[in-house]
């Protein structure tokens, strides 16, 4: 708000001064923040017009092709707001007339880009902001009442008033705003059948209520419902209504990842940035997308796009390590990965160096891989990682030191019950499994303390051998909840494969497949092909083969021995099938050689055998 004893305009210098080092580039879809007019008149009775213009000009703006609207309480949130322009202004009184004068801030260039005025009596607030709105852009909406009694309803429900979302539609049946935050109260609240009955209301006024407005009450009606494909179908109809605005294409792109229809993400976070193409965060993510589609090129240019927009942080560069690493280009991804570690050496803990391992890892270079993952150690020592043996016991593990990391393991379990313990317990009992020691499994599995997500799937797999109608009736029972539907399906996908059930495992693991994004820190895509492989569908594995899952080093990764180094296996059995025999073999010795010796590491621990097509 302006003070009252300045000229109301001078305050937003002070603001642009923040924004005079941003690029001067604007984006095709201007994000303009707009503030409550300052009310400079005698009446204090006038201060709810103070709210009424803005909110008044946010819905008028809104689904303008070039600008993107946002309503903010003051001129403190606008840094915050990624708003390349902001209007604020005042209103005052003078012989019964109101007058209304204002400013467009291009906070980029520190300039007043126009300004806008006008006036009319007091009762003339709605067609006042009609003619503000459309000096601001011509293509502005209708007003969204014209009943004034219904905007002033509205606007004390927005302030909090119980009823008045209810009492604006009561004036004006057709006031769509008021609608959208009469529902989205409700449903914030828990009110879901609430919110549906406020829906199916405005549904029932047809056209008469504007398009955006219907768009809206369509994408809450679909999330109330949970309903994720016609969600997707109103954020399309959203996008259509309200093109400007950078934040649906981003949901758009990011629900297509997570769906893995790549190319619809890539289209996506293209059209995100045509409309903000200096957006750090999307070039970010659209980088990832064009690696997911597997279009290395249209990656680099986009994170290094993001690279010279953050060229002091380290994360352009650990994307960078990402994108060449999950497409196989290791020994860039090792350089980006080190890069970024001596930009930033405390980013993400240290976990660039763990990538790094992971880079020489799977280009078959053990010496040079345990070289980087011993400057990890060094880095998790000094922070006193908790979990740093768990961490060292699962690389020996998997890089063939099998029995040196159960006994590494079993000996830093720490105190019962402690976060390090359960966690051992978890690992101890899944490599168990593997090595098809139920006996064992079980009783790493009941040290493990019933709060780990993962103690009573390690239960559940320790349990007798069974068909896989069985493994399905005791999933079930294990995992009644509704909430517990992701955690069911691993465990069903799991006990099915170490039973060697692969058949049945199949449709459970496309499931969850289908059903979790790229970015999980646990790959499914090698499990997957595991069964796939076994049950001759090559062609199917090798295009879940011809990536590679990105290093995750942060959190706890029980499950990773289901997928390294079986993922050099089965791509040395899909290579063979495909005619490639020399690539077929190094892949053959690269499993041979990180699965360490085939012989029992003591009280059951075993190497599982090799997996054969059937």
């Amino acid at each position: 708000m302006f003070s009252r004893a300045r000229d109301p305009l001078v305050c937003v210098a002070v603001l642009c001064l923040a924004f005079a080092s941003c690029s001067k580039q604007q984006p095709a879809a201007r994000k303009i923040a707009i503030l409550p007019l300052e009310n400079l008149s005698a009446d204090p009775q006038l201060d709810w017009a103070s709210s009424a213009f803005s909110e008044l000009l946010t819905v008028q703006l809104t689904g303008v092709p070039r600008i993107a609207p946002l309503s903010l309480k003051s001129l403190r949130d606008v840094p915050g707001s990624g708003a390349g322009a902001v209007l604020q202004g005042y209103f005052s009184e003078a012989g019964g007339s109101l007058r209304v004068e204002g400013v467009l801030q291009d906070l980029a260039a520190n300039r007043a880009e126009k300004t806008i005025s006008a006036a009319g009596p007091r009762e003339a607030i709605l067609e006042i902001a009609a003619s503000l709105a459309r000096q601001i852009d011509p293509d502005a909406r209708p007003l969204p009442t014209r009943d004034q009694a219904a905007l002033r309803a509205w606007l004390e429900g927005l302030e909090g008033a119980s009823d008045g979302f209810e009492r604006a539609v009561a004036a004006d049946p057709d006031f769509g705003a008021a609608y959208v935050s009469w529902a989205q109260r409700l449903a914030s609240h828990g009110d879901r059948a609430g919110a549906q009955q406020v829906i199916a209301s405005a549904a029932r006024r047809g056209s008469r209520i504007p398009a955006v407005e219907r768009a809206r009450l369509g994408v809450l009606a679909a999330a109330l419902n949970g309903d994720s494909a016609a969600r997707r179908r109103a954020l399309v109809e959203m996008v259509r209504a309200t093109p400007a605005d950078v934040s649906l294409y981003r949901t758009l792109a990011q629900m297509d990842l997570a769906a893995r229809s790549y190319t619809n993400a890539v289209q996506w976070y293209e059209q995100a940035l045509e409309r903000d193409p200096g957006n750090a965060a999307l070039l970010n993510e659209a980088g990832y997308a064009h690696a997911y589609a597997r279009n290395l090129e249209a990656a680099k240019k986009a994170l290094t796009r993001y690279r010279k927009l953050r060229p002091r942080e380290a994360n352009p560069l650990d994307s960078l390590g990402d994108v060449h690493f999950y497409l196989g280009r290791f020994a860039e991804a090792e350089q980006y990965y080190l890069e970024a570690y001596d930009k930033d050496p405390a980013f993400l803990s240290g976990a660039e160096l763990y990538k790094a391992a992971w880079a020489r890892l799977m280009a078959g270079d053990l010496q040079g891989a345990r070289a980087n993952f011993e400057r990890f150690v060094q880095a998790r020592q000094q922070q006193q990682d908790a979990l740093l043996p768990y961490r060292i016991a699962q690389w020996d593990y998997l890089t063939g030191r099998r029995r040196e990391a159960i006994e590494r393991l079993e000996k830093a379990a720490g105190p019962p019950h402690s976060q390090l313990a359960t966690l051992a317990a978890v690992q101890l009992s899944l490599w168990a499994l593997e090595a098809g020691d139920r006996d064992r499994a079980r009783e790493f599995a009941l040290r493990a303390h019933p709060s780990h997500p993962l103690a009573a799937v390690c239960r559940f797999l320790s349990g007798p051998p069974a068909t896989a109608d069985e493994w399905a009736a005791r999933a079930d029972e294990a995992f009644p909840q509704p909430g517990q539907s992701a955690l069911r399906r691993y465990a069903l996908a799991y006990a099915l494969l170490l039973s060697k059930n692969f058949q049945a495992a199949v449709p459970v693991l496309k499931e969850i497949y289908h059903q979790t994004p790229p970015t999980a820190p646990d790959p499914i895509e090698v499990p997957l092909a595991w069964a796939l492989v076994e049950t001759g569908r090559i062609k199917e594995a090798s295009e879940l083969l011809a990536v590679n899952p990105i290093p995750e080093p942060v959190g706890e990764h029980p499950v990773l021995s289901l997928s390294f180094p079986r993922i050099f296996q089965l791509r040395g059995i899909v290579l063979d099938k495909e005619g490639r025999p020399a690539e077929a073999r190094a892949n053959l010795e690269l499993f041979q050689r990180f699965s360490g010796p085939q012989q029992r590491a003591g009280r059951g621990d075993r190497t599982p055998p090799a997996a054969t097509p059937q």
